[in-house]
């Protein structure tokens, strides 16, 4: 294998990898890229056997192979190659030999594994969906709600399945409830329509932030097995696509529809400024603070609930500490219905809030039950939170 790229179209092509790269394996070739060079497209892959990625550039080269060597010390090598400089690569089918790298005056050789030892992910054979920009971190954002319970690991990342005519994306750690719609895209039809019975895909946490950071809001191809899922992101120009595949979760999502209150079961609604809501829950959450103490066993663990008051198109929060501080705020709403009093944890209220994505939001309190929330122009989707007793 012999070729020579640019500096920084190698820095891009790993920093787009840094999610997937694996500092500290458990075994030397995991920590290890493949560059598989074909022609003059390189091909670097990282695998940590439970998740891959694999993306493509193009290079000037002058003899084709493939070579294993560390992933973080070639990135280190790019990182720091100076502005418009060009990197080049040797390296021989004997592991002995290593692969020598050459950036301006700078000269490394760099130990390398056999090729036929890097574990390459099999291509996911099954359902493709074709996503528009923006549509997978649309779904995505369905991870605000999910859980990091070991226990109920079933529960640990996103649900992704088809309901009638939409793709939906359902989320929930127990507290708090995610449900993200989309119109049912291309190749959507050949997915089950059964979410209770057993019919959808959980795509893990770590994914979850894996895809994050690397799609983006581009455009990209879901392929969907029973047990992992690969997708293909289209980036720009510089850069051929980006090929990430991960295992799924083991597991069946609960029956969730039924964790969503209707609308029509609650007495009103008011619409509140979403930042000015997180502001006030903020401020209040001062009272609430831990008091520090020398003794870590006599440190208690701050509060965590606020109380929502609905009074005469006022809604006041208030909060209190567990050694007489608190603190209140009232901001005007339009609240015609019976005084209402409930209580939530603060935290999931806020991150609700901020999952919305909207100047205003939709808010049906109750008493004693969850609480639902929408985005102010109604799209589907659907946010619940569990209450707390005050």
């Amino acid at each position: 294998m012999r070729f020579s790229v640019e500096a920084a179209a190698l820095k891009s092509a790993f920093a787009t990898l840094n999610p997937v790269l694996v500092r500290k394996g458990f075994t030397p070739i995991v920590e290890n890229v493949l560059l598989d060079l074909s022609g003059d497209t390189l091909e670097i892959t990282s695998n940590d056997l439970d998740h891959a990625a694999r993306i493509a550039l193009t290079v000037a080269a002058e003899e084709s192979g493939k070579a294993t060597v560390n992933a973080m010390r070639l990135k280190g090598i790019a990182d720091t190659a100076p502005d418009g400089a060009q990197i080049s690569l040797v390296a021989t089918a004997d592991p002995a030999d290593g692969a020598e790298v050459r950036c301006g005056r700078s000269r490394f050789r760099l130990a390398t594994l056999p090729a036929k030892d890097f574990p390459v992910p099999p291509p996911v054979k099954g359902i493709s969906l074709e996503l528009q920009p923006g549509e997978l971190a649309q779904l995505l954002s369905a991870s605000v709600s999910s859980s990091f319970e070991h226990t109920r690991y079933y529960l640990n990342g996103v649900f992704l399945h088809r309901k009638g005519k939409e793709l939906c994306a359902t989320a929930t750690d127990g507290h708090k409830l995610a449900y993200i719609p989309l119109p049912l895209p291309e190749g959507g039809e050949e997915m089950e329509d059964n979410p209770d019975g057993g019919g959808g895909y959980i795509i893990p946490n770590a994914a979850l932030r894996h895809l994050s950071a690397m799609a983006g809001g581009k455009a990209c191809r879901l392929s969907l097995s029973a047990s992992a899922v690969e997708v293909s992101i289209r980036m720009g120009n510089e850069e051929g696509p980006l090929t990430y595949r991960t295992k799924l979760v083991d597991g069946q999502f609960p029956f969730y529809s039924r964790v969503i209150p209707d609308r029509r079961n609650f007495d009103g609604s008011v619409l509140v400024d979403t930042a000015r809501f997180r502001a006030a829950l903020k401020r209040c959450s001062v009272a609430l603070s831990a008091v520090e103490s020398a003794d870590a066993k006599a440190a208690r663990k701050p509060k965590e609930s606020i109380a929502l008051n609905f009074e005469d198109n006022v809604l006041r929060l208030e909060a209190a500490g567990d050694y007489g501080e608190n603190a209140s705020e009232e901001m005007d709403v339009e609240w015609g219905a019976a005084a209402l009093r409930c209580g939530f944890n603060w935290h999931y209220l806020d991150a609700i809030a901020e999952a919305v994505d909207s100047e205003r939001m939709r808010f049906w309190p109750s008493a004693d039950g969850p609480a639902r929330f929408e985005p102010e122009t109604e799209d589907g989707r659907v946010y619940v939170v569990m209450p707390v007793r005050l």
